[in-house]
């Protein structure tokens, strides 16, 4: 939650300093080369006499056409990872550097894994390199991706973000809409949305386009269209057993018990526990208490109409 922006304004506090900035994000999509957060930050890294950046993005880019591949041939591969990570600590002594690698829950192996050595050798340098991930899409990547970030997590500093508070809420619509909303329109908006910084702002900005009470404007029984598009993406990754079992819990309710849903949907209570754990490892679902689970942070009627109806 609010990962981009947190990292926007350490960027920005990190300039006015006088680092040098680097970002780079990885792609959801298919067709994405090997290397391609990486490649993006070299492409941002200030250039030098010497074009150390620009031999680098060469053994970068030409990566994918070694003839078994970077994973495959150790030492091609170590032989790239030492001119990035020498390249970094060059740029790094010329000028302090942050370098900004975004959604490493899309990222692939090999970036990962230049990631991994890069942070073990330039720790003498001052070179501050930050990386984002989603929980959620962490425990859904691939086992080679999921081992590699928790590798990273247990070298790492690292800072969970959590959803907006009801006073920060009420900020942030004020902020949006340009005027102070009542309490009671503050707490639906959080109860709805969860704290989660973006459905917020789409909410919010739905308001701003409304007119009239509070308590009567639309935009507070309507689901944004870019959180609807948001939740349709992420349920569609998950497993035909989980949404099958969600959708089931969507018509129980926000919150439900696991027994009921296991119930209803005909298996048992130790499958039906096994994939609530799943969901709660997804982020799709939090914990309630004992043998519940409360269905859903945010969006909850959104997130049940889009199950039910999948």
């Amino acid at each position: 939650m609010g990962k981009t922006a947190l990292v926007t304004d350490m960027t920005a506090f990190a300039r006015v300093r006088g680092a040098a900035l680097a970002w780079g994000a990885c792609w959801e999509g298919d067709g994405a080369p090997a290397f391609w957060p990486w490649i993006q930050a070299f492409r941002a890294l200030p250039r030098s006499d010497d074009g150390a950046i620009d031999v680098v993005l060469g053994e970068l880019t030409g990566a994918e056409d070694a003839t078994a591949g970077l994973l495959d041939d150790s030492t091609l591969r170590f032989r790239t990872f030492d001119a990035v990570a020498s390249c970094l600590r060059r740029v790094a002594a010329r000028q302090p550097t942050m370098l900004v690698l975004e959604d490493l829950h899309w990222s692939d192996a090999s970036s990962l894994r230049l990631l991994s050595f890069v942070v073990q050798h330039v720790a003498d340098v001052p070179l501050l390199v930050v990386g984002t991930c989603r929980t959620g899409d962490k425990a859904s990547a691939g086992d080679a991706q999921r081992d590699l970030l928790g590798q990273l997590t247990m070298r790492s500093e690292l800072l969970q973000l959590g959803g907006l508070t009801i006073d920060d809420v009420g900020e942030l619509v004020h902020k949006v809409v340009g005027e102070r909303p009542p309490a009671t329109a503050v707490e639906l908006v959080h109860a709805r949305t969860g704290g989660n910084p973006f459905f917020v702002q789409q909410l919010a900005r739905l308001l701003a386009t409304d007119s009239g009470p509070w308590e009567r404007r639309p935009a507070l029984t309507t689901v944004p269209p870019g959180v609807a598009d948001v939740l349709s993406r992420r349920l569609a990754r998950l497993p035909a057993e989980l949404r099958e079992m969600l959708a089931v819990a969507a018509v129980v309710g926000p919150s439900f018990p696991v027994e009921v849903v296991a119930d209803l949907s005909g298996v048992s209570l130790a499958a039906a526990t096994d994939l609530a754990d799943q969901a709660a490892r997804l982020g799709v679902l939090v914990r309630a208490g004992a043998g519940a689970c409360a269905h859903f942070q945010g969006f909850e009627n959104e997130k049940r109409e889009l199950i039910t109806s999948s």
